[in-house]
């Protein structure tokens, strides 16, 4: 999970056409997101994301200044479903804990 979604979640903040800023709140999201995970998961998420290992490395490195829009959606939505399943375990996990 990424450790900013500990403190707020960040909404998909959606533009026409594709990225052109490299500080849009998306691409920072994706960014923060990879270096939280760093190498050790990149073959995991490149696998389930369909988003090559070396365009992640670049992406979370800054090689690449200008993402295509579809792998900033790829990883954002992947970012996003996994942030949704971990709040929903620690809800169950708290419930459990309770009882």
């Amino acid at each position: 999970m990424c450790s900013h979604l500990r403190v707020a979640y960040i909404p998909y903040l959606g533009y026409a056409g594709h990225m052109t800023t490299h500080t849009s709140p998306r691409i920072e999201f994706v960014i923060q997101c990879l270096r939280d995970s760093m190498p050790k998961r990149w073959p995991e998420i490149a696998k389930k994301t369909g988003v090559p290992e070396d365009t992640i490395r670049k992406i979370a490195y800054r090689d690449t200044k200008d993402p295509r829009s579809s792998t900033l959606d790829a990883l954002h939505s992947y970012f996003e479903e996994e942030s949704r399943l971990t709040i929903h375990h620690r809800r169950a996990t708290d419930r459990e804990a309770q009882s």
